[in-house]
């Protein structure tokens, strides 16, 4: 099974969600309000807010289960999801990932009342595990999540995989097959870009690969771009990524030849398991960390600098935890009138060939360690920055900024 709806929780809710869920080692249940969005491999659920019931107060000893919400919390939480138009979910943590006949019999029983009133989805999650898990590092002890969904129509459906986009990316699966392959996109079709796409198409990771530039291929990319030709000047940047990309590995292409900013690119990239922002400019900046906190896609950002101070910095975006206008990387007056680089960086292109390599392989390597696809398997994952000096010979991890009153980041915090 690669297809199915997903379930996206972002990290500040995770983290509060298994708390509450794992607290002393009892079953405890809550509440999560979720958006519909479309996803790489099918329908997504993005979690908007967390409702945690209260032990004896919401959550007791109910008539038929062992315990059960109160109808009154559960009418509170329902007229709040169809007030603000998201999908209702009860979520509760237990030792098995399966629902048995009791809680399938309380679905039937409750569940079409509570569809009229939410007038959306409506479900029931179970997430097993028998402690609170690592949410830095990794799954812990949660091994599986089981999920029985209703939908407008009469659709009944369950639950494909859990989702949380942190510092390693967290996959509950609701079978013991390994995870789906990722779709990914690079945004910016530069040196670096460019170095990037054809790294990622040499994994077994990926298996489709987006590649978004509205720009021409010109004199600067072709020595830092091993797959362009002395003729490639004029040619579009996607064509030439994409010639790097297809010559290495059975992944499909799928070129987005306009600017990031324009409708197209944005559904094409809300529709990712993972974004690499390899683009300067403001507006693609902008862009990308809106997608990252509204659609709860993570991304890594790679930028390279040469001639007076050669460096290459590679940040890691997550939503609810690293933002680009936290950072003041993006600044309102470049949004309307924005430039690739700096005459000083375009001056020499062939600097640039060691540092794109650099910021490539760091950029990729953090990638496979987050999702899992590395001997490390995503322990030790942050989300520190990293800045190499070459001239230095240094390699610094950077604590990322955070703003209380950012408004960029806020649709990702719970």
């Amino acid at each position: 099974m690669t297809g199915g709806w997903s379930l996206v929780v972002p990290p500040p809710a995770w983290d509060e969600l298994c708390r509450h869920l794992f607290a002393d080692g009892g079953r405890h249940a809550a509440v999560l309000l979720a958006e519909r969005a479309f996803g790489p491999r099918g329908p997504r659920l993005l979690v908007r807010d967390l409702v945690r019931a209260a032990d004896g107060l919401h959550y007791a000893r109910g008539t038929h289960d062992y315990r059960s919400l109160r109808a009154e919390f559960l009418r509170d939480t329902a007229v709040r999801a169809r007030d603000a138009g998201l999908a209702h979910l009860v979520v509760r943590g237990s030792p098995d990932a399966d629902f048995g006949p009791v809680e399938l019999a309380s679905h039937e029983r409750g569940f079409p009342a509570l569809s009229a009133i939410v007038g959306d989805s409506i479900g029931a999650v179970v997430i097993a595990g028998d402690g609170p898990p690592d949410a830095a590092n990794g799954p812990g002890s949660l091994a599986h999540v089981a999920g029985d969904l209703w939908h407008p129509g009469g659709d009944r459906t369950g639950l494909a995989e859990l989702v949380v986009p942190g510092a390693a990316l967290l996959r509950l699966r609701s079978a013991p097959e390994a995870p789906p392959r990722l779709r990914v996109a690079v945004v910016g079709l530069g040196g670096t870009g460019t170095a990037i796409a054809g790294l990622l198409a040499r994994t077994n990771v990926v298996s489709e690969l987006v590649l978004v530039d509205h720009r021409p291929a010109d004199d600067h990319l072709l020595p830092r771009s091993p797959a362009a030709r002395t003729d490639d000047v004029g040619v579009p940047r996607v064509e030439v990524a994409a010639r790097a990309a297809v010559r290495h590995r059975n992944v499909t292409i799928v070129p987005v030849g306009c600017a990031v900013t324009s409708p197209v690119a944005r559904a094409a990239l809300a529709g990712c398991d993972w974004i690499f922002l390899a683009d300067p400019a403001h507006a693609a900046r902008h862009q990308v960390n809106d997608v990252v906190h509204r659609y709860l896609v993570p991304a890594t950002q790679v930028g390279v600098a040469g001639v007076a101070d050669p460096h290459v910095v590679v940040r890691a975006l997550r939503p609810g935890r690293a933002c680009l206008w936290c950072e003041g990387l993006v600044e309102h007056a470049r949004l309307a009138a924005d430039v690739p680089g700096t005459p000083a960086d375009r001056a020499d292109a062939g600097l640039f060939v060691g540092l794109d390599a650099l910021a490539a392989a760091e950029a990729v390597t953090q990638f496979l360690i987050a999702v899992g696809h590395a001997p490390e398997g995503g322990v030790g994952v942050t989300v520190d920055h990293v800045l190499h000096r070459p001239a230095a010979r240094s390699r610094h991890l950077v604590r990322p900024r955070h703003r209380k009153d950012c408004r960029a980041c806020r649709p990702a915090r719970i």
